[in-house]
Protein backbone atom coordinates (compact mmCIF):
# COMPACT_ATOMS: atom_id res chain seq x y z
CA UNK A 1 0.00 0.00 0.00
CA UNK A 2 0.96 3.59 -0.46
CA UNK A 3 2.55 5.46 2.45
CA UNK A 4 -0.37 7.89 2.37
CA UNK A 5 -2.88 5.10 3.02
CA UNK A 6 -0.80 3.63 5.85
CA UNK A 7 -0.75 7.03 7.56
CA UNK A 8 -4.51 7.39 7.14
CA UNK A 9 -5.13 3.85 8.44
CA UNK A 10 -2.95 4.39 11.52
CA UNK A 11 -4.61 7.75 12.21
CA UNK A 12 -8.10 6.23 12.10
CA UNK A 13 -7.09 3.27 14.31
CA UNK A 14 -5.51 5.60 16.89
CA UNK A 15 -8.62 7.78 16.94
CA UNK A 16 -10.91 4.77 17.47
CA UNK A 17 -8.72 3.37 20.26
CA UNK A 18 -8.48 6.75 21.99
CA UNK A 19 -12.25 7.29 21.85
CA UNK A 20 -12.95 3.83 23.30
CA UNK A 21 -10.42 4.40 26.10
CA UNK A 22 -12.11 7.73 26.85
CA UNK A 23 -15.57 6.11 26.90
CA UNK A 24 -14.60 3.25 29.20
CA UNK A 25 -12.73 5.46 31.68
CA UNK A 26 -15.12 8.41 31.61
CA UNK A 27 -15.23 8.90 35.41
CA UNK A 28 -11.56 9.71 35.76
CA UNK A 29 -10.58 13.37 35.62
CA UNK A 30 -7.46 12.54 33.64
CA UNK A 31 -9.50 10.70 31.03
CA UNK A 32 -11.84 13.69 30.68
CA UNK A 33 -8.82 15.83 29.83
CA UNK A 34 -7.62 13.06 27.50
CA UNK A 35 -10.99 13.09 25.70
CA UNK A 36 -10.69 16.86 25.23
CA UNK A 37 -7.25 16.24 23.73
CA UNK A 38 -8.72 13.57 21.43
CA UNK A 39 -11.38 16.01 20.21
CA UNK A 40 -8.70 18.60 19.44
CA UNK A 41 -6.65 15.97 17.58
CA UNK A 42 -9.76 15.00 15.58
CA UNK A 43 -10.39 18.63 14.63
CA UNK A 44 -6.77 18.97 13.53
CA UNK A 45 -6.69 15.63 11.69
CA UNK A 46 -9.91 16.12 9.67
CA UNK A 47 -8.29 18.61 7.22
CA UNK A 48 -5.37 16.21 6.76
CA UNK A 49 -7.77 13.37 5.91
CA UNK A 50 -9.62 15.59 3.43
CA UNK A 51 -6.33 16.63 1.81
CA UNK A 52 -5.22 12.99 1.55
CA UNK A 53 -8.46 12.05 -0.20
CA UNK A 54 -8.08 14.96 -2.62
CA UNK A 55 -4.46 14.01 -3.38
Amino acid sequence: MNRKWWFLFILIILNIVAVYIGLYLDNDIFMRRFKEFVYVVDIISIPFIVVFFII
